[in-house]
């Protein structure tokens, strides 16, 4: 599994690499993409040499709570999480798109009892997917997902839709 995650990561960069300059400054074309909340920001950026990539960074916090816990609440910390991930349009100007993100955080020696509640965020995660779809309209996706969370293997199939108003 180590491995695994080194090809992804290697992988992740040498794509990065090979996009240039365009990916990481700001032009014109690239917009960068902010989400207004004190626990969680995203940047995406879109890069002229490959106009049919899309690249993003995203940070989330998730302050775990549920109603057993309120006696205890001072004993539980937060889970920072870092997602980098990368899309690709199948055919230049389509609104079909294959996808693939990585994902790590803090939370590496926390013990989940099997009963609580398990932050969709913990652990470390590598998922690929396919998307139908404008990114700021109506979208339909399937992903598969791998998830390490202290000594558990979980696999997800994630079936999902997702609309603006």
């Amino acid at each position: 599994m180590k491995c695994f995650w080194l090809v992804s990561c290697l992988t992740l960069l040498s794509t990065l690499c090979h996009a240039g300059d365009s990916v990481l400054s700001a032009t014109k074309k690239s917009q960068p993409v902010y989400v207004a909340s004190p626990y969680q920001s995203e940047i995406s950026f879109r890069s002229q040499r490959l106009p049919a990539w899309r690249f993003g960074v995203r940070y989330n916090r998730e302050l775990p709570y549920h109603d057993q816990w309120v006696d205890k609440i001072s004993t539980y910390h937060s889970v920072d999480s870092v997602r980098v991930s990368a899309s690709r349009s199948l055919v230049k100007d389509s609104s079909q798109r294959v996808f693939a993100a990585l994902q790590t955080s803090n939370d590496q020696q926390a013990a989940y009892s099997d009963w609580l509640y398990l932050p969709y965020n913990a652990g470390t995660a590598a998922s690929v997917g396919w998307q139908i779809g404008e990114l700021n309209s109506v979208k339909m996706a399937v992903e598969y997902q791998y998830r390490e969370v202290s000594d558990k293997d979980i696999n997800s199939l994630l079936l999902g839709v997702q609309y603006y108003f």
